[in-house]
């Protein structure tokens, strides 16, 4: 995401820089505001799905890894039984 925000602002001010006159280069920047306004919204979206498709209720009580699609976007997920747990209050 941060590469492809990267991306936009240096594309849209190679646009401006050679733009002729002042309405172009000011919508050139406008679309690169909402190109890259649509470019966070989708990865939001994105990632709220993702996180809603974890099977919470079937993991496997062994350790394992998720791909998600973030930056840096493997985790861990370590499944421990609670300890000193009594059972009723």
């Amino acid at each position: 995401m941060f590469l492809g925000i990267a991306l936009i602002v240096f594309f849209a001010i190679g646009r401006v820089l050679k733009a002729a006159d002042e309405p172009t280069a000011l919508r050139t920047l406008d679309r690169a505001a909402m190109a890259i306004a649509i470019l966070v919204v989708c990865a939001l979206v994105i990632s709220r799905v993702w996180f809603g498709l974890f099977p919470l209720a079937d993991i496997d009580p062994r350790s394992f890894q998720i791909f998600a699609p973030f930056p840096f976007g493997v985790f861990d997920i370590v499944v421990t039984p609670m300890q000193g747990s009594s059972g009723a209050l």
